[in-house]
């Protein structure tokens, strides 16, 4: 007889999970609280999804056990996800830095896949059903939704996703199920997020893009550094490099440190470098306005806040600034610091940090240790990684772990 195996959330890990474990012989039903599953699918890569990352390894990931990430990523290896995608239909293409993007450009495809392949494997998918209770017995499990609406299966595997996006759906539902069942959740924080400065300060620039080398400070000492893009918004600063360091500030919950984010707007020149830069431009530039000086080396608004920020007046020509101001100039192209006052909310996260313990669950099924026959796969899990198709690629091999596990370990419920 076909296990039962009964998925609660339709997403990225759920739609993989239930692939794999179809696959693998078992009668899966997913349970999607939405009207239709993968919306949050949707929405990745600014709808171009960069579904994994072919340098993604144990290191990549922020969890309370590596041990148990490099078990389960090396269950299915980013070259093997592709691979899978790629056998379900969807051609692929690596881009820079090991991003990997469906060749059509459109998330919809990735999605389009997946519940192709659920239909063909037979499949069932309940809508609208949102888990109000989830009873364990001798027989395996009963799900309740809200209406009253009642599932049985022997086996249950949560992919219920992360509190992240809850316009597109994200909630800690997920792991408020698993905690009722006797797991420990590590504080779920936004990450991937934003970051609030002083709005005066980035106001004036909100929609400006540069490119630059982020550094954040803790308590004043220089901690991780990132090189990407940074965009300017009206509460404070974002952009891939920004968000990449955001993690670390939305954990502080306490506001136990004081952090920063230093900007380095040349990142490919030294300071003194960068003085040489501006001064050798007076021969031909002199007369110009400070305002306009250092068009060419910077966007316009960020040129004129910076030369603000050195104590420069953007009216009077650059060749009548004392030396002093120069070096000023130079230090805050450099080093040019916003005092980082927490993260945004959930609605800007891309990702949920923490999450059910990791150590709880089987590295190689990932079964619970705590309940036989319930099985978690995705953001539900304490695992979290940086932008650049990280997130996805744990959610394909964590899926692929959970699904295979449900559907052949051995009936012990």
């Amino acid at each position: 007889m076909k296990p039962a195996v009964a998925i609660v959330g339709g997403g990225a890990a759920g739609l993989f999970a239930a692939v794999t474990a179809a696959r693998a012989g078992a009668k899966v039903t997913v349970l999607e609280k939405a009207d239709r599953v993968g919306r949050k699918l949707l929405a990745t890569g600014n709808g171009r999804c960069n579904l994994t990352n072919l340098r993604a390894s144990a290191a990549d990931y922020h969890t309370d056990c590596p041990a148990a990430v490099k078990a389960v990523l090396e269950q299915l290896p980013p070259a093997q996800a592709v691979a899978r995608f790629e056998q379900m239909g969807l051609l692929c293409r690596e881009e820079e830095e090991g991003r990997v993007y469906p060749y059509s450009a459109q998330a919809a495809a990735v999605l389009d896949r997946l519940r192709f392949a659920c239909a063909h494997l037979g499949v069932e998918t309940e809508s609208g059903f949102l888990v109000q209770s989830m009873e364990k017995s001798k027989g395996g499990f009963l799900l309740t939704d809200e209406t009253g609406r009642r599932v049985r299966a022997g086996r249950v595997l949560l992919a219920a996703g992360g509190a992240a996006a809850p316009q597109l759906g994200g909630s800690s539902d997920g792991c408020r199920l698993l905690e009722r069942f006797g797991h420990t959740v590590a504080p779920l924080t936004p990450a991937l997020t934003p970051v609030k400065t002083d709005p005066a300060r980035v106001k004036p620039l909100k929609g400006v893009r540069v490119r630059a080398a982020v550094t954040l400070l803790v308590d004043g000492k220089p901690g991780p550094r990132e090189l990407g893009e940074v965009q300017f918004t009206e509460q404070g600063l974002s952009g891939i490099a920004v968000m990449q360091l955001s993690g670390r500030i939305g954990a502080d919950t306490k506001g136990k440190h004081a952090f920063a984010l230093s900007l380095d707007l040349m990142p490919d020149f030294t300071r003194e470098e960068v003085r040489r830069l501006l001064t050798g431009r007076l021969s031909y530039a002199g007369e110009e306005p400070v305002s306009d000086f250092m068009i060419g080396l910077l966007p316009k608004r960020v040129g004129q806040m910076a030369a603000k920020e050195a104590g420069a007046c953007l009216s009077q020509p650059a060749g009548s600034l004392p030396g002093g101001v120069w070096d000023k100039l130079a230090r805050t192209l450099k080093d040019w610091r916003f005092e980082a006052k927490g993260t945004l909310s959930w609605p800007q996260a891309q990702v949920m940090a923490g999450g059910a313990r990791l150590c709880e669950f089987d590295p190689y099924t990932l079964q619970s240790n705590r309940v036989v026959g319930l099985y978690a796969a995705g953001e539900v899990l304490n695992v979290d990684g940086p932008c650049g198709g990280y997130n996805l690629q744990w959610a394909w091999a964590s899926g692929f772990a959970a699904g295979r596990g449900a559907a052949t370990e051995g009936n012990r419920t």
